[in-house]
């Protein structure tokens, strides 16, 4: 299961990364943004050790999933085709809209996964994202690796509790990871009347903008309709910003976005009821 899982996700990686890089060379966004821009030795280091930690927890949640949908659901059909649902609506359906709807439900789960994580207590894990001052395809790969797996784990639950079987994961992992790179990319792409619909890198660098309210804008990661219908979509008819960012208190070093969450959540629960009464303490103004 791991290396079914692995090989595919490192060749999507690696291909969609050097096709992107020549778009970005062909029509970017911001022509005067270079290769090397800032933020790039960060960007690497995410790539080089943090997608392949990605790859590995992709396969731990699939795997994961796996034994917990043949023990908890064990009248699941063990020869079931990658793409098929079991839930009986979902099933009468030709397979080519089993497979449209599973890519919603995906980014269903990605769109209220990553709204959550907007949140007070999962903010400090998401702003390493935001740490960004510039966007292309690379950056993508700046994710912390709790996030990593907190997401991972809410797709595929959702999809999984659909009925779709866990091997159907890979797919929809695959196109998640692609649809990601893009929409980081250094590309003006707007989609013009399917920008309602599909999401693309001009709709989601205004997630990126440090403008006030935008970083809690456009959460979808394929369908843009999913921020229509929850009133999050944002996309003026001025270009965004070219400045990135909302995070400026985070460190711009890898191991310095890998422990600072840890630290605020841990300092978080130290000074909260629970904190205090795990120590022992009084509430604030209280005495004895």
């Amino acid at each position: 299961m791991f290396r079914r899982m692995l090989l595919p996700l490192a060749v999507v990686t690696v291909v969609a990364g050097l096709l992107l890089t020549l778009c970005e060379r062909l029509w970017p966004a911001i022509p005067e943004q270079p290769l090397i821009r800032r933020g790039f030795v960060t960007d690497l280091g995410y790539w080089l050790g943090m997608a392949p930690l990605s790859q590995l927890i992709s396969a731990a949640a699939l795997s994961g999933l796996s034994v917990a949908a043949a023990t908890m659901l064990p009248w699941l059909p063990k020869d079931q085709p990658w793409f098929a649902s079991t839930a009986p609506h979902i099933a009468a359906l030709p397979a080519w809209l089993q497979i449209l709807l599973g890519l919603i439900l995906f980014d269903f789960a990605t769109y209220w996964g990553h709204r959550w994580t907007h949140g007070d207590w999962l903010w400090p894990y998401h702003a390493v994202h935001h740490a960004s001052h510039d966007l292309d395809w690379l950056s993508t790969a700046r994710v912390h690796p709790f996030q990593m797996f907190f997401m991972k784990a809410l797709q595929g639950s959702l999809l999984i509790a659909c009925g779709y079987p866990a091997s159907s994961l890979i797919f929809f992992f695959i196109c998640g990871t692609v649809s990601s790179y893009l929409l980081h990319a250094n590309l003006p792409w707007s989609y013009g009347p399917l920008r309602y619909v599909l999401t693309s890198p001009a709709l989601h660098r205004w997630h990126h903008s440090p403008e006030d309210g935008m970083r809690d804008k456009n959460f979808a990661l394929i369908f843009s309709f999913l921020d229509v219908m929850f009133g999050t979509y944002h996309m003026p008819e001025r270009p965004a910003p070219k400045e990135c960012g909302g995070a400026d208190w985070m460190p711009q070093n890898l191991l310095g976005q890998i422990f600072s969450p840890m630290r605020q959540t841990w300092a978080a629960v130290a000074d909260s009821r629970l904190g205090r009464l795990l120590a022992g303490r009084p509430k604030l103004g209280v005495t004895s």
